[in-house]
């Protein structure tokens, strides 16, 4: 596992995203979020990321604060049901993901960062 090395500032954002993840949090109009970093903020953007994944010989993807995203699971591609891994016809995803403990960055084709670089301090 890779050891990230950050400020202080940085150490206390990943705790706070941490105990986010795993206890949820109030906003401030009340509402109860349970659920955080669970959205797989690409299928948002999906066709517009498809010309720029999939026609250009893409087979490794690092997902650069990836949340909850599972590019495994089916109905990724709602028409079809097809994952995002077939999608965009890739191989192999690797998931960084500090908040969950998911430490590994490999060397990839391509790099996703969705709704990332608004929490980097």
């Amino acid at each position: 596992m890779a050891i990230l090395k950050l400020s202080t500032q940085g150490k206390k954002l990943i705790k706070l995203y941490e105990k986010m993840v795993s206890e949820g949090y109030d906003r401030l109009d009340g509402i109860r979020v349970k659920s955080t970093y669970n959205d797989f903020e690409l299928k948002k953007f999906r066709n517009i990321c498809k010309e720029h994944i999939s026609h250009r010989s893409i087979r490794t993807v690092l997902d650069y604060g990836g949340g909850g995203s599972d590019w495994s699971a089916p109905n990724f591609e709602p028409t079809n049901g097809a994952s995002a891994k077939q999608f965009f016809n890739v191989k192999k995803v690797t998931t960084f993901e500090p908040a969950r403990n998911q430490m590994e960055k490999k060397e990839s084709d391509c790099v996703v960062c969705m709704d990332v670089l608004e929490h980097i301090f």
